[in-house]
This record gives structure tokens, C-alpha cells and sequence, in this order.
């Protein structure tokens, strides 16, 4: 390769990783969850109901990794029966946005990436777990958030799965694992 060709190539490729380097933060930005989970940020109190059992829960958003992840942690209230879970919320480079689910339930249950899309004041999510898939959605009123599940098994009509009100709480209010 000769001198002329080597800086070409140099300055060809010092062109290609600049474009890079102004190109990403944008597309990063454009990566990141939205405004509708800046409101869900923040310590919560659940009420409602989860296969026809009432349930008390607490509840903490926040985001991780430079705004990249937003992490929805909820737990059982005090005195009620052990239930934990963390769900992480991203976006996709063509913008749709994913979620995962764990909880105590293992990696049987926390196997499926639902998909879905983030609205002013509303949160759709699509799960295909292998049983039933689940259609979830998170939308906020005047009162509050509310977040409904709802099961849609092959060949039968959809049904409830839960039913979840949230009021503002303290965040010493419960220690949240992640």
C-alpha cells in the first residue's frame, strides 16, 4: 500500500469512527425508554387484585444505566404472602420497546420478552408466555397509576390476571433488592 493510499485509508477511517462517535449519542437517546416512565419513577403503594386474590404490594421505579433501563422492582406488603419481582423496560434500536420480568417464580416464568410501546400516559405490553399470553397495560389518570394484566389463552375468551392501583409511598418504606 502506498503512502498516498495509507492516508486515505486513515483519514477515511478517522471520517468513519467520528460519524460513529456523533451518531451514537442520538441514536442511544432515541434507544432509551420515555417521558411516560419518568412519572412511574418514584416509591409506590399497590393495591388490588392478582387471580382474584386481593394483594398489597410496594413498588420502586427508577432508572439504571445512564437512563438506558428503567427497573420496576414491586414486592409483597409487610404481613402479606412472599411475592417479589423486578421487571427492566428498554428500547430497541427500531424503537420498540421490551421488557423482562423476573420474579420468584424462576426462569421458567421470566423466559419471554414481552414487547410493546410507550404512549403519553400509557404502557402496552405484549408477553407470549407459552401458557397464556398476557397483554399488560400501565396507563396514569388523575388518580394514579393503574396496571392491568389480562391472560388470552388459546381458544377461550381473555381474562383478568390482575388488577393494580398505585398511590404515591416513602421510599424507606421497603428494601428493594435490585
Amino acid at each position: 500500500m502506498s503512502r498516498i493510499s495509507k492516508r486515505i485509508f486513515a483519514a477515511a477511517g478517522s471520517a468513519a469512527c467520528l460519524a460513529a462517535a456523533i451518531a451514537s449519542p442520538a441514536s442511544a437517546a432515541a434507544a432509551k425508554p420515555g417521558p411516560t416512565f419518568e412519572r412511574l419513577a418514584g416509591c409506590w403503594r399497590i393495591q388490588g387484585v392478582v387471580a382474584g386474590q386481593q394483594v398489597r404490594h410496594l413498588a420502586k421505579g427508577e432508572w439504571r444505566l445512564d437512563h438506558s433501563y428503567f427497573v420496576y422492582q414491586e414486592q409483597s406488603a409487610p404481613k402479606e404472602p412472599a411475592y417479589s419481582a423486578v421487571a427492566f423496560f428498554g428500547r430497541r434500536d427500531d424503537g420498540k420497546l421490551v421488557m423482562h420480568w423476573l420474579d420468584i417464580y424462576g426462569g421458567q416464568y421470566s423466559q419471554t420478552t414481552g414487547f410493546g410501546e410507550e404512549k403519553a400516559d400509557r404502557i402496552e405490553v405484549d408477553t407470549p408466555y407459552p401458557a397464556a399470553p398476557m397483554h399488560s397495560v400501565i396507563t396514569w389518570d388523575n388518580a394514579g397509576w393503574r396496571m392491568r394484566l389480562t391472560e388470552h389463552p388459546a381458544g377461550k375468551p381473555e381474562r383478568l390476571f390482575s388488577d393494580y392501583r398505585f398511590s404515591p409511598a416513602p421510599c424507606d418504606a421497603a428494601q428493594f433488592q435490585f
